[in-house]
């Protein structure tokens, strides 16, 4: 059985900057989660058959990306996903995306590193443009010396390095005039030392050991049979369904475990490990190491099948590729430590609110009048036209004449804000000498 998960594509607009001006004519609607962008190009105005070239590197990328396509536990389940596409002069490109929402540094870093070593395969005709939804990553990561504005669409991925268009007066340059000037004048590129330092520092040196090992064997014991096969068949889900936990409604039950239990091992991001021990306090179960594949194994199994109810996953009555279920060496799970269960993250997560407390009560010390300053809000307010979004909210408090007390005020505030008990309060009121 196959999992599928349906998720919008990215528009190809994203994929570049535009200037403040441009930027609401190109970019009209918001992306809600961030994803990772990258566009390949085949740039060489000599070749005749620049089309076939690059249907030739759409495959070899396709390939290179397949293990990790396939075994990889994306935090959205989905991997990298490419497609040809074209820009508004007809030119065409590979377009590819990955959705990284809640693991962005983690899987950007990689996919990084995989278009860099993929990058150093393909010749001195390729160039790669990568950024994310957010921005150009790359830019925001290090601060350079080298360049002082970096402009649009400058920075470039060729043959396993950084490259720079030459900036103009300052200024970036538009999506097509960028590829004029790789198709023609790509030998004035300056190399971005420091930025592949930084990269060969932080993702390429040890690739891809260093993000191997921030996987772990997460053991797990499950019931239901046709959900076993459907981890066992689709074992790169479980990120999400442990992602998941926090937001689907499901019930655990603390019964011993059934005579049709399977004991399982899949790998999952370490980081996704620490949501395990948060969800067994809100659930209220046992925190036993030992019980902790049981429970897990149910918590998955009911997010697994609430997701199908959904149809925000959709399981397809068709045979698995023989090739996609045979594990590669370097997913090997028994090649990987045993997950950690740190139950200890649940003492020590508690906020401590001290500083903000202190600071509410200097204000307080210093006489502030929260009524005034309420009357002054509404004295601007009738002056504001009713078109304003607080207006009627403000003309509402100031017509039925509602007094806000500060003590009252600054007591709803410590208890619904900051969740604190009754104790905590009386222990800030003896502190600070009754000033609220």
């Amino acid at each position: 059985m196959k999992i599928v998960k349906a998720q919008s594509a990215v528009p190809i607009e994203w994929l570049w900057d535009f200037e403040d001006a441009e930027r609401d004519a190109y970019l009209v609607d918001s992306q809600h989660k961030t994803s990772l962008l990258f566009g390949i190009f085949y740039v060489d105005k000599f070749a005749s058959n620049g089309a076939v070239h690059l249907q030739d590197v759409f495959k070899k990328a396709q390939e290179f990306f397949k293990v990790w396509n396939d075994h990889y536990p994306w935090s959205e389940y989905n991997g990298i996903s490419m497609s040809l596409e074209k820009m508004e002069d007809g030119t065409k490109f590979i377009y590819g995306q990955l959705c990284v929402e809640n693991n962005v540094k983690e899987e950007e870093s990689l996919v990084l590193g995989l278009l860099v070593q993929l990058s150093s395969n393909l010749g001195p005709q390729v160039f790669m443009r990568i950024c994310d939804t957010d921005g150009d990553f790359l830019m925001t990561e290090t601060i350079s010396k080298e360049i002082v504005n970096p402009g649009c669409n400058r920075l470039w991925l060729q043959c396993g390095r950084l490259k720079l268009i030459p900036a103009s007066d300052g200024h970036g340059v538009s999506p097509l005039d960028a590829l004029e000037f790789l198709k023609n004048s790509y030998f004035k590129c300056t190399d971005f030392n420091s930025m592949n330092q930084y990269i060969a520092t932080k993702v390429t040196n040890e690739f891809p050991d260093k993000f191997l090992s921030n996987l772990a064997r997460l053991q797990l014991v499950i019931e239901n049979k046709e959900n076993c096969k459907v981890l066992l068949e689709n074992p790169r889900l479980i990120s999400y369904l442990l992602k998941c936990l926090n937001d689907e409604e499901i019930v655990v039950s603390k019964s011993p475990p059934s005579n049709s239990s399977k004991k399982i091992e899949l790998l999952v991001p370490k980081g996704h490990c620490n949501i395990i021990p948060f969800f067994l306090e809100a659930k209220g179960l046992n925190k036993d190491l030992e019980l902790v594949p049981l429970f897990c194994g149910r918590a998955v199994s009911s997010v697994l099948d609430n997701l199908i109810k959904k149809h925000l996953l959709i399981v397809k009555q068709q045979d698995v590729d023989a090739d996609a279920l045979s594990t590669e060496a370097i997913f090997d799970p028994r090649n990987f430590e045993e997950a950690s269960i740190d139950m200890n993250l649940i003492q020590n997560s508690e906020y401590d609110f001290s500083h903000e407390l202190n600071d509410l009560s200097e204000l307080l010390k210093k006489g502030v009048n929260f009524n005034e300053e309420f009357d002054d809000d509404l004295s601007d307010a009738r002056l504001q036209s009713t078109e304003d979004p607080d207006y009627e909210c403000k003309q509402y408090f100031l017509d039925e004449d509602v007094d806000i007390d500060e003590d009252d005020f600054f007591e709803f505030f410590l208890k619904e804000g900051l969740k604190l008990s009754e104790t905590k309060i009386d222990e800030l009121r003896r502190d600070e000498g009754n000033h609220f």
